[in-house]
């Protein structure tokens, strides 16, 4: 990052270059704002210390009018334009004494808001997709209802007719209907999440939202855009693969902890990628999606030899369950080394809920992917198999799950003779 914002005022004078922007120059709009990030000459290395600001290619006078011509110019045209009929450049700021920019959001937390951006145009793009379509099915149903041709079944007179009466033509307008208002339905569901992501009472909320959002966007992607009339083959799974692997980087950022489970669904993400952009056999994916989750579940059973065995570790949270309470009511009952073992048989049926995750994904991705990667057909292939992966694999692996779970519960009331609620901590306290 060797952009620079250096503080001037009530605002930064910037200097540096940002390339393949997309619209970037161009006369169509009176002025043109630009994100840029960039790091003031004081900020810490690492992603820390870059932040974002505004950038308007013309100043704005205090009345609202447009003043005098930003330090900001376009450097070049890119010859390899991202999208048909856009100008993508390359911009230069602070050739003649800095450019005038604008702090967006808080210091150092500029990677966190461009995500924010760049998670809103993905989606924003998906919509457009949908008015293309809407436009198209309109068009479809009006000329269909106009053109005339041939003649209607003897069933319904035999007299000349508009083409809107064969069947054929109809189940043709009808399978467009249903597949944009699908569509349109699916955009409003994922910006409904990606609200909830944001705005929703509890941590848990926002991060169940944001995983939903994750799938939905990268299948609408790959099922939708990756035809050479829009992305294409490769830049579709870039593109797809990309909002998984940025998520997971902001709770990283977010967090500041490194969580095992989202390492493994990074490098999940990553191999998925390698394997679709090298055009590797589907095997490869399909070995894959069955080894992350047999590697969790190998993990479950090698941590019960340790001193901390890891389904005892997450159902026995001591942020939510008074443990030194529960095990002397066990202690009491002379049941503690009882509940070891329930705990174990516990872990076996978690491991057991990995094990047939592994095998269903084997299969899922094993009976989908047919088609050679680097072509449209995979990417559809691989979104149709991203969004069954849910209700095919993660619904019974869940339930699976949630019987362990309140197997360990029941066994503290019958154990103890306490009910579960005696041993939770009260959240309430202050």
């Amino acid at each position: 990052m060797r952009t620079r914002a250096v503080p001037e005022n009530d605002h930064y004078r910037l200097s540096g270059q940002k390339i393949y922007i997309t619209w970037g120059e161009h006369d169509a709009a009176e002025n043109i704002i630009h994100l840029v990030l960039a790091r003031k000459p004081d900020a810490p290395e690492g992603n820390k210390g870059i932040s974002l600001f505004l950038v308007p290619k013309f100043l704005v006078n205090d009345d609202g009018s447009l003043g005098e011509h930003n330090d900001v110019t376009c450097a070049s045209i890119e010859h390899k334009l991202g999208i048909h009929g856009s100008p993508t450049c390359t911009l230069s700021f602070g050739e003649n004494g800095g450019a005038v920019g604008y702090l967006v959001g808080e210091e150092g937390r500029g990677l966190n808001h461009m995500f924010t951006m760049m998670n809103e145009a993905r989606h924003k793009v998906g919509i457009q997709g949908i008015g293309v379509a809407e436009r198209a099915c309109q068009h479809a149903f009006a000329y269909a209802l106009e053109r005339r041709q041939g003649r209607s079944p003897k069933s319904r007179g035999g007299a000349d007719c508009t083409i809107s009466d064969h069947l054929d033509v109809r189940r043709m307008l009808l399978s467009m209907r249903a597949r944009t208002d699908s569509l349109r339905a699916l955009a409003l569901y994922c910006a409904a999440e990606l609200d909830a992501a944001r705005h929703a009472e509890s941590n848990e909320a926002r991060h169940a939202a944001q995983a939903r959002a994750d799938i939905l966007i990268p299948v609408i992607i790959l099922s939708r855009f990756s035809g050479d009339d829009s992305l294409g083959p490769t830049w579709g799974i870039i593109i797809a693969l990309a909002f998984p692997v940025g998520y997971g980087l902001w709770d990283l950022r977010e967090s500041g902890k490194i969580n095992a489970f989202s390492v493994l669904g990074v490098v999940s993400v990553f191999l998925t990628g390698g394997i679709s952009l090298l055009e590797l056999d589907p095997q490869y994916i399909a070995i894959k999606e069955a080894a992350i989750p047999a590697v969790i579940g190998l993990a479950v059973l090698i941590s019960q030899r340790t001193r901390y065995p890891l389904v005892k570790t997450l159902i026995l949270n001591a942020q939510m369950i008074r443990v030194d309470a529960l095990y002397s009511a066990l202690a009491a009952k002379g049941n503690t080394a009882v509940f070891e073992r329930r705990l174990s048989q516990a872990s076996l049926i978690i491991a057991g809920s990995f094990g047939l995750s592994s095998a269903l994904n084997y299969i899922l991705a094993r009976i989908i992917l047919v088609s050679p990667p680097g072509t449209t057909e995979f990417n559809e292939e691989l979104g149709r198999m991203t969004a069954l992966s849910y209700p095919v694999i993660a619904l019974p692996s869940m339930v699976v799950l949630m019987i362990a779970i309140w197997f360990v519960f029941s066994q503290i009331k019958r154990l103890t003779g306490e009910s579960l609620e005696h041993f939770l901590i009260d959240q309430n306290k202050d």
